[in-house]
């Protein structure tokens, strides 16, 4: 389910022609970020760039 999420929003992008996809940054802990990086697997749906914003 999660991975569909993660298409829709670049599917999303190539619909609007974005050239990128902006991300805020959460704190977690190295687990937490372990397991829910959603930033690091949108890098590898998306071909677009992927800045994160703290």
């Amino acid at each position: 389910m999660f991975e569909k999420i993660l298409v829709a929003i670049d599917q999303e992008t190539r619909d609007f022609r974005a050239r990128l996809i902006v991300v805020g940054l959460r704190r977690l802990t190295d687990l937490e970020g372990l397991l829910l990086g959603t930033t690091h697997r949108l890098m590898h749906v998306t071909d677009r760039p992927v800045p994160v914003v703290p």
